[in-house]
């Protein structure tokens, strides 16, 4: 194969690391990026002396190849960053997992149901693809539990029923943890999930600068990076990509195409094929849904006092479901004796709150979370952010995996053409895995042979499986 025309799309961390590969190894290759900035959905903004990441990103990964790999990219950039998380509830902040003294802060009955939950817990049962995220938090936690710690910040995440939600999001996010590893700890203040680690590696100004020293390496090894760049359509013939055709700045771009690679959401790349795809094929894709989010950043004039690196806050009567404290993180991502809070708003594109004006959603956030914490009034703040983030989340409904069994049988009839990334291929990855799933794709183009679905699948729990125990 020529590997003169590498077009990979999307740069975030998955196609940044495929390009990245690529470059070390001496091959170029061009990134077409829509945003102004590299990272997805895991980028780090700039605004008057602050940098404040999309969200909490850290680094903690079980794949030693990854830890070096992390290192050998930022090295004297990172730092070791303690782990603090607790969930706000009642009025309350509860560690995640709960302890022992939390489960009694609930009450008795609560704590003596907890343990009767535990004693008539049965085995999880097989994925089959139909069971609902009520069903697997119930076996995993006991139903207790998941009333108190899971449903109301569930249905406020995903704004559905978690009776319409398949067990699949679970299944990705909390393996390892179940009701008699959550007892275990909270009797013995002890864990062994790897999740739950005390400590992380971060890029000290922020999570950015993973994609953004990968951009640069690329770049200074011949390839290209192009921003404000959007992907509107992907012409194929006889089974191969062939062309792809991007706006820039109201001009049209045209690039051939020898071997492509797509981390954009697998929804958008499939209605960009020319000549279109089939009518079965365009109907699983517009099944097939994802979750935005409006990240409303505060900047304050002072630090705070709140220790933690984020929380998640149950309360559907607040609109947020979690924020970050940049001063937790890491000292250089704010001016001295100043910090900035992110805060986290899910919703679906076009809906009431996507609608809503940024000044509305600053001040219900200033004013609930000044309510619920004590720790902002209006003349601390000095500026403030608000950053909409289209898909931000595949959404697992019940169904789901029907759909994109369609949708990846069409498209991986492409043999020039490669997925990864979390939406790229509609799975709820963590940071290293769409980081691994560019890696394997730029060995794939330079001659080896990787399954890159395998990557954090259930087969390979024991070399992927961020929540394996130790």
């Amino acid at each position: 194969m020529n590997l003169h025309n590498i077009m990979i799309l999307g740069g975030g961390l998955a196609g940044l690391a495929c390009a990245h590969e690529l470059a070390r190894r001496g091959r170029s290759s061009t990134v077409l990026e829509k945003n102004a900035l590299v990272g997805g959905l895991a980028a780090t903004l700039e605004q008057d002396g602050f940098r404040f990441d999309t969200g909490p990103h850290r680094w903690y990964s079980k794949l030693e190849e990854m830890n070096a790999w992390l290192h050998d990219l930022l090295g004297d950039e990172l730092v070791t960053v303690p782990r603090l998380t607790r969930i706000y509830y009642r009025g309350k902040l509860f560690e995640y997992p709960l302890r022992l003294s939390d489960a009694f802060r609930l009450g008795l009955g609560t704590s003596l149901r907890i343990l009767r939950d535990l004693l008539s817990r049965k085995p999880d049962g097989p994925s089959t693809g139909t069971r609902s995220l009520e069903e697997a938090f119930v076996e995993q936690f006991g139903r207790t539990l998941y009333e108190h710690f899971f449903l109301d910040y569930s249905e406020k995440l995903w704004g559905r029923s978690c009776t319409e939600l398949s067990a699949d999001w679970a299944l990705q996010r909390t393996r390892g943890l179940n009701l008699w590893e959550a007892l275990k700890r909270m009797a013995w203040n002890r864990s062994g999930i790897r999740s739950l680690a005390k400590e992380f590696k971060y890029p000290r100004m922020g999570i950015g600068r993973i994609a953004e020293k990968m951009a640069e390496d690329v770049c200074s090894n011949g390839g290209v990076v192009h921003l404000d760049t959007e992907v509107v359509a992907v012409h194929h013939r006889d089974g191969r990509i062939n062309r792809i055709d991007a706006l820039h700045d109201g001009r049209l771009l045209d690039f051939q195409v020898e071997a492509a690679v797509s981390s954009i959401p697998i929804t958008d790349l499939v209605r960009r094929l020319q000549p279109s795809a089939p009518i079965e094929v365009l109907e699983a894709t517009g099944r097939l849904k994802f979750r935005n989010q409006i990240q409303i950043t505060l900047l304050l004039d002072s630090e705070l006092s709140i220790p933690d690196n984020w929380i998640y806050v149950q309360d559907r009567t607040i609109p947020f479901t979690r924020f970050t404290i940049a001063q937790n993180w890491s000292r250089d991502l704010s001016p001295e004796g100043k910090t900035s809070v992110v805060f986290e708003i899910p919703c679906d594109e076009g809906d009431t709150v996507w609608k809503e004006t940024d000044r509305v959603l600053i001040e219900k956030v200033r004013e609930h979370f000044s309510k619920h914490f004590g720790s902002v009034v209006r003349t601390e703040i000095i500026g403030t952010n608000v950053y909409r983030v289209e898909k931000e989340y595949p959404l697992f409904d019940l169904g789901y995996r029907q759909q994109l069994d369609i949708i990846r049988k069409y498209v991986g009839g492409f043999v020039n053409l490669q997925l990864i990334g979390r939406n790229g291929t509609f799975r709820y990855n963590n940071m290293d895995h769409s980081i691994m799933m560019g890696l394997k794709a730029a060995r794939n183009l330079l001659g080896e042979q990787f399954d890159i679905d395998k990557v954090d699948t259930l087969d390979e729990a024991d070399e992927y499986l961020e929540e394996a125990t130790q």
